[in-house]
């Protein structure tokens, strides 16, 4: 047992990591139920209302992750090892840039409807934000948390679920060579749904590694 592992034994746990973690994937949560409004919105004006707000919440996520990275450089014991918190509260970001990313996209794109494929992805990110803010809170008892492993397992699936549908939307989008410049804009919010998925499945990767490691 290395000196740390020692430390968090004799030490108190110092919470504000949990804390803050979970605010973020909390963030992301309510910025997942906000895509999929967006998704459904035909009125310009109510769809600029929906992306002020996801801008919004992403400067929200800004904040908490720098209130994380601030954390790490002053506190010497920490509940988990820093890298680890780091790694977790990068990717989460990165969820969270993502999300931003889809929304701008569709207003400097003007997008007005969206084709059902694209409504799936975005139920499939929202359900892997859903598993990563059921499994977040868990990290603070490790070894009462049962279902981590199978939350993990159900996020990769539903990665490999949205990868079959953004290669099947690209053939489709491509089949022919009408509308080509509308096909391009739809192209780049397609894969930015696949690395949204792609970033929500880091989370897993990450949170499985701190299981692993501490149980």
């Amino acid at each position: 047992m290395n000196i740390n592992n020692i430390a968090r034994k004799l030490f108190p746990r110092k919470t504000q990591f949990y804390d803050l973690l979970e605010a973020s994937a909390a963030n992301l949560s309510d910025a997942a139920q906000l895509l999929t409004t967006l998704a459904k919105q035909e009125v310009k004006e109510e769809r600029n209302v929906t992306i002020d707000r996801i801008k919004e919440l992403e400067l929200q996520g800004d904040h908490v992750t720098h209130q994380i990275c601030k954390a790490l450089s002053t506190t010497f014991i920490t509940p988990i090892d820093a890298e680890d918190i780091h790694a977790l509260a990068s990717a989460l970001d990165d969820i969270m840039d993502r999300i931003e990313g889809l929304a701008l996209r569709v207003r400097l794109y003007d997008i007005e409807t969206l084709p059902p494929s694209f409504i799936e992805m975005i139920s499939i990110l929202s359900k892997q934000i859903e598993g990563i803010s059921e499994i977040i809170p868990q990290l603070r008892e490790l070894r009462k948390a049962s279902n981590i492993m199978d939350r993990c397992i159900e996020i990769h699936e539903l990665e490999n679920e949205a990868d079959r549908i953004y290669h099947e939307t690209i053939a489709e989008l491509f089949s022919g060579q009408d509308k080509l410049l509308e096909k391009l804009k739809l192209k780049e919010i397609i894969m930015g749904l696949e690395w949204a998925t792609d970033s929500c499945e880091r989370v897993a990767n990450h949170v499985e590694h701190v299981v692993l490691k501490y149980s």
